[in-house]
């Protein structure tokens, strides 16, 4: 038994000491991509739409591209322009970049780093990856930390159960933000729909009626018109909304 704990206690010392020689690693992450994308994002609004529903300002590395995507976010959520020139306002007073570089003007930079908009979305998914990446990091260090300065109370399979939960929740999020879609189909709320003709044309949008001339098109529109202004009967037999 003394030589089995000799060789334990060597084990661990040969560790420490690997651990020692370790080189310092950075988190993974990609500014060039967050400052193309955000810079996309201030040329053209539209790149936000491609990434808005999967990508929150926490996922970038930078905490100044946080904040940048998180009011550019907001001001095109309300319909307002996210440029240089709008969003300086909100950064006057914040702390300079260097003593050359305030972030009003690097904003001007950021939108001369853009990505095009159709690569907004590969831009995205990089740096989503990245900080996905950096939360199992997290989740890996606070195992070893954990497995060190546990207290008695914390036996081993509650910390298992609590990584495990911490896991499976990170999990489920990378698959719901995989899909293909920009949304969820879960999160989308059915709406009834209104229609003009049942089943054929509906109220409020676009149809396009075609076929071959000579087959009554010009006939059946002037028939809708007349139907609409006088609640009259359609082809089917069924009445008009009025005033539709």
């Amino acid at each position: 038994m003394a030589q089995n704990a000799l060789q334990i206690s060597d084990r661990l010392s040969a560790v420490s000491a690997a651990e020692e020689q370790l080189p310092f690693r950075q988190a993974p992450h990609n500014l060039e991509a967050e400052q193309a994308l955000l810079g996309a994002i201030l040329v053209n609004n539209e790149a936000m739409d491609r990434v808005s529903a999967f990508l929150d300002p926490q996922h970038f590395y930078d905490p100044l591209h946080q904040q940048i995507y998180e009011t550019a976010a907001k001001l095109i959520h309300v319909g307002k322009q996210a440029t240089p020139i709008t969003m300086r306002t909100f950064f006057e007073t914040a702390e300079p970049i260097s003593p050359t570089l305030t972030v009003p003007q690097y904003l001007g930079t950021l939108a001369g780093k853009a990505t095009t908009i159709i690569n907004a979305e590969d831009y995205g998914r990089t740096i989503y990856d990245l900080a996905t990446r950096r939360a199992l990091i997290i989740i890996g260090e606070d195992m070893v930390n954990g497995a060190y300065d546990s207290s008695v109370d914390a036996t081993p399979q509650t910390q298992i159960e609590e990584l495990r939960g911490r896991i499976d929740d990170l999990r489920s999020h990378c698959s719901r933000e995989a899909l293909s879609v920009s949304r969820c189909l879960a999160d989308v709320e059915a709406q009834a729909i209104k229609w003009f003709w049942t089943n054929r044309i509906a109220l409020g949008k676009l149809v396009l009626l075609a076929g071959a001339p000579g087959l009554g098109k010009t006939q059946l529109l002037i028939a809708f018109a007349a139907a609409a202004s006088t609640a009259g009967r359609l082809p089917d037999g069924a009445r008009a909304p009025l005033g539709s």
